[in-house]
């Protein structure tokens, strides 16, 4: 096995701690649960892109991006959403089809205007738009890392 494989594998049998859900209440459940599978889609995305070099236009790779858009566009009202920066570059460098594009973009501008933040989901909104300029019909592999380098940004998603 690769260690791509081996690494999405591990992904894939991962779950959060039972006890660490305990104490939170039912809705909140939702919200940490949702939030968490958005991340575990996004590694396998990651995996698929950076790790064994599929281009984004693949199938395996859009059906991570049509679960990812969902999961976005449920959790980006929540008092959660300022978790979601990476999962956005990343959803948002790896949607391929102008409908997914519109929306993803549709979602984040909802984002914007409730994010404390507008500086994070405009230089987000950057990496996703110059993405797509180097990558118009989803053929490469894009790293955001590069594009922030290119506008001068040290940009932390932590």
């Amino acid at each position: 096995i690769s260690k791509g494989t081996s690494l999405d594998i591990k992904i894939h049998y991962r779950h959060p701690v039972r006890t660490d859900l305990k104490s939170i209440d039912i809705e909140e459940l939702e919200l940490h649960l949702s939030l968490y599978e958005l991340f575990q889609f996004s590694c396998h995305l990651y995996l698929k892109i950076f790790l064994k070099r599929l281009p984004p236009i693949v199938p395996e790779a859009q059906l991570y991006v049509v679960k990812l858009i969902n999961l976005l566009q449920f959790l980006v009202n929540t008092q959660i959403r300022q978790a979601l920066a990476f999962p956005f570059i990343f959803t948002g460098m790896n949607c391929v089809l102008k409908e997914d594009r519109e929306y993803l973009l549709s979602i984040l501008q909802s984002h914007k205007k409730e994010y404390r933040s507008k500086l994070v989901l405009d230089r987000v909104e950057k990496i996703i738009l110059k993405s797509w300029e180097q990558n118009p019909d989803g053929l490469h592999c894009i790293d955001w890392f590069e594009i922030t380098k290119e506008f001068g940004w040290h940009f932390n998603l932590c």
